[in-house]
């Protein structure tokens, strides 16, 4: 099989169908999803690579956001987009903004530390003032989900 998971490299109609073949041949497959306990046998489907804290992260992610069910359109979705780590951010950082108001705060930033640690150990010590200082590009004293986005971008690690 072919490495589906190629840094940089969009992934084609071809890699997407396969992928999708994959997804729907795991175990936990009912209602177009599977469950977050089958994300390792994906991550081994795919040939995506990650360390397994960085899975373990996913997993709570997926866990706190999708209700522990990864959709299948959803799946297609991000993965489409790997390859362009500014893309995938920008799509995390939307996520993150729970309340929908445009911007992170501090119990939104506090959630998605718990993930990102796992990309970058150096936000062990992170605050939410170190992130707003860092990520406040417009120096407005607020974080923006673009600005997270570029933020995002920055810190997590290009393997995704």
């Amino acid at each position: 099989m072919a490495d589906l998971c190629r840094e940089g490299v969009p992934l084609s109609e071809g890699d997407l169908q396969q992928m999708k073949n994959i997804f729907i041949s795991l175990p936990s497959y009912e209602n177009r999803s599977i469950s977050t306990n089958d994300l390792t046998n994906l991550a081994q489907g795919i040939q995506w690579t990650q360390s397994p804290k960085q899975l373990e992260a996913y997993k709570v992610y997926l866990d706190k956001y999708f209700g522990g069910r990864i959709k299948l359109e959803e799946f297609l979705v991000r993965f489409a987009v790997l390859h362009d780590t500014a893309e995938l951010a920008r799509t995390f950082a939307m996520q993150m903004d729970t309340n929908g108001d445009g911007i992170i705060s501090a119990e939104e930033f506090k959630d998605l530390l718990e993930i990102a640690i796992a990309f970058d150990s150096k936000l062990v010590q992170a605050t939410y003032a170190d992130f707003v200082a860092e990520a406040d590009t417009n120096n407005d004293g607020l974080v923006c989900v673009s600005e997270l986005a570029a933020w995002l971008a920055k810190h997590l690690n290009t393997t995704h």
